[in-house]
């Protein structure tokens, strides 16, 4: 999914997925990793941690 970085729309407020799972993302492979035709560079990476999701049993 080609994001600003590939000249796509980034965020869209208007779409619709139906996808309401949590899931963890594998990570970026960029062109410096071998995908020829990626237009993400090492840059692009996300190695840490982005969120924390804490789940609390209410009932």
């Amino acid at each position: 999914i080609p994001g600003p970085a590939g000249g796509g729309e980034g965020f869209n407020s208007t779409r619709n997925d139906m996808n309401d799972a949590v899931a963890f993302h594998a990570g970026v492979i960029s062109h410096d990793d071998g995908l020829a035709d990626s237009t993400l560079s090492a840059n692009h990476r996300f190695l840490n941690p982005g969120a924390k999701v804490t789940i609390t049993r209410v009932e």
